[in-house]
This record gives structure tokens, C-alpha cells and sequence, in this order.
């Protein structure tokens, strides 16, 4: 099992055609169907399994639906992506940079997954940073932008799919590039960004001692790569 493995409680809806095991079938969906203004729904004050911590409250939380499903309406595609960005200098700095090329300075890494989903590392403020982002003009079709630690591999699907799913709460972490109010109704616009950095008050990630898994290295075999 993962290190910090607890349960997702994210829900995407797709077309019947799209296959949920297919992570790239799923994203692709989102980018051609998501439109955050009309497709984004949180749900707040809902029971949470006892193992997710990222609620801060135990067995209570929230959870998101994205409807990535057809509509009878043009969304739109991913947009071109500006060469790196700058995910280790204070977040302050991003709206001072006049030149995406810029960002490529201190890159510490990010990556477009699935056509629809930036992410980045950053070892620095993760909500400062996504704060930023989701304002850039040229990630303004990218519909999830999500700051990952610099344990999170980019270049690994699983892990980057877990390192960002299993670390943030809904309510407390999803920052939208903008929010409308109309009386009571609430709307979402651009990029939805995700701080799914790990946070104070998280508890240590769950790991095996050496020695266990020399011994089962010995009887079974090392792990896995």
C-alpha cells in the first residue's frame, strides 16, 4: 500500500463509453466536458471515512462531483501550456513576471497529465501558489491545476493521482480562479486549482521499518520498482 493511502472520495461522472479504470480516458473526458461554472458541485458538512485527515475533523469533511459527461454545449479544449513554471520561488513573485518563459528559472518541475490537469511541485506556500496560477492567462483552459510536495513524483501516474486526490479537502482546497455570487447561488470560473501539497497538522505518512521489509525482501523478494 501507498505510504499515505486513505480512501478517495472524489466522484467524476463520464459518458457510458468512457472506461472509469482508464485514467487518461477520464481526464480527456474532463477536458473536453468540464466547464467549472456549471459542472462543479461540492457537497460540505458530509460523513468522511475515519482514516482521511484532511478534513482536520474526524469522520467529517467534504467531497466534489465533477460532470464530465457530454452536454449539449461546446466547452472547449486544453490550451497550450507556457514552457515551465516557477514552482519554488515564493508565490508573491509569479504576478510580477511578465514572461511565462520566465518561470523556467526555478522550475522544480510540473507536468500536463491527461490533457486536461496541470500539475506542479513546489516545495514552497502550495495555495499561494495556485493562487497565482489559476489567474495566468495562458493555463486559463486547463481545467484542474493542482500544487503537489516534492515527494510526489510527476512522472509516475498512480503517484501523482494519489499524492493529489488523498491530500487536500474539498471545501478548504479547491481555489478557483473566480467565484460569483448571485444571492444564495455560488459559481465557479477558470482553472479550479487544488492545494494538494502536504500540510501542518497532517499525520506522519505511514511507513514500513527497514528491517521488516529486509525479511520480507529475503523470503519474497525485493518490492516492486
Amino acid at each position: 500500500p501507498k505510504p499515505d493511502r486513505k480512501p478517495d472520495l472524489q466522484i467524476v461522472l463520464v459518458d457510458e463509453d468512457v472506461n472509469p479504470r482508464e485514467r487518461a480516458a477520464v481526464f480527456n473526458a474532463i477536458a473536453r466536458n468540464f466547464d467549472a461554472a456549471e459542472d462543479f458541485m461540492l457537497i460540505t458538512g458530509v460523513p468522511l471515512d475515519t482514516l482521511d485527515f484532511t478534513s482536520y475533523t474526524m469522520n467529517l469533511g467534504s467531497k466534489m462531483v465533477l460532470d464530465a459527461q457530454t452536454k449539449g454545449r461546446a466547452v472547449g479544449s486544453a490550451g497550450v501550456l507556457a514552457p515551465a513554471v516557477n514552482a519554488s520561488a515564493p508565490a508573491a513573485l509569479l504576478t510580477t513576471v511578465a514572461d511565462p518563459r520566465e518561470f523556467a528559472k526555478a522550475a522544480l518541475g510540473h507536468r500536463l497529465a491527461w490533457g486536461a490537469l496541470l500539475a506542479v511541485q513546489t516545495a514552497g506556500d502550495g495555495r499561494a501558489l495556485i493562487e497565482a496560477l489559476v489567474r495566468r492567462p495562458e493555463y486559463a483552459n486547463v481545467r484542474l491545476i493542482a500544487a503537489v510536495s516534492p515527494d510526489v513524483p510527476l512522472e509516475d501516474d498512480e503517484l501523482l493521482l494519489w499524492g493529489i486526490f488523498t491530500r487536500f479537502d474539498c471545501a478548504r482546497d479547491i481555489i478557483p480562479a473566480f467565484v460569483e455570487s448571485r444571492g444564495a447561488w455560488t459559481s465557479c470560473r477558470g482553472p479550479l486549482g487544488i492545494d494538494a501539497t502536504w500540510k501542518p497538522g497532517y499525520p506522519a505518512p505511514v511507513e514500513n521499518l527497514p528491517e521488516v521489509i529486509a525479511r520480507v525482501s529475503a523470503t519474497h523478494g525485493p518490492p516492486p520498482a
